[in-house]
């Protein structure tokens, strides 16, 4: 049974008068989106889900932002490490990506 307010799933609680929310389905992980930025695309990061395209203006973002970072060899470089790391794929691979940069730029 739905809850008329909400929407959820309802089960009879343990002496029969009573409601509990059944737990909401559980939902496969996924990338929040599978292209980042815009124009054309750079290069392809495998992630939880599938994989997700990194696109020509976030690149450019990275460029000006990590100047002593070379940002292409760079995601080349994490795109063979994840495909080597299979279990250690991320969701949200923007914020992988630009954690990965700035800790080569403090390097630099």
């Amino acid at each position: 049974m739905k809850c008329p307010h909400c929407g959820h799933e309802i089960a009879n609680g343990a002496n029969g008068s009573d409601f509990a929310l059944a737990p909401p389905p559980a939902k496969a992980l996924r990338p929040k989106a599978n292209v980042i930025g815009d124009g054309k695309a750079i290069i392809l990061m495998p992630a939880i889900g599938g994989e997700v395209e990194i696109r020509e203006s976030v690149v450019r973002e990275w460029e000006e932002t990590y100047p002593a970072v070379d940002v292409g060899s760079t995601l080349r470089e994490i795109r063979q490490w994840v495909l080597a790391h299979e279990n250690r794929r991320k969701v949200n691979v923007r914020a992988f990506v630009n954690t990965w940069l700035k800790r080569e730029q403090d390097r630099g």
